[in-house]
């Protein structure tokens, strides 16, 4: 997702700089979900970059608290990738 507020000021707790690249693995004869990795991007004066650790850090925090209630979880694959675990 590429928006315009970056600058805004007085959301900045919502961390809408921060992005997320799905890259989902199916089951080839079901169709079904085997994986998803995620690669948390980061927009700079209007460009995608890979997030900073802290940025990583705080989606995978933010993530795991939400999928928690649905018996998932999210971890740090690689310093710039996150995955899911069910």
């Amino acid at each position: 997702m590429i928006d315009d507020y970056e600058g805004i000021a007085g959301h900045e707790r919502y961390r809408s700089d921060l992005g997320i690249m799905y890259f989902p693995t199916l089951e080839p004869t079901t169709g079904r979900l085997a994986g998803l990795a995620m690669v948390p991007m980061q927009m700079r004066r209007f460009r995608l970059c890979h997030a900073d650790a802290e940025g990583v850090h705080w989606l995978r925090d933010t993530l795991s608290r939400i999928s928690r209630g649905f018996g998932c979880s999210i971890e740090i694959r690689q310093p710039s990738v996150l995955s899911l675990r069910w």
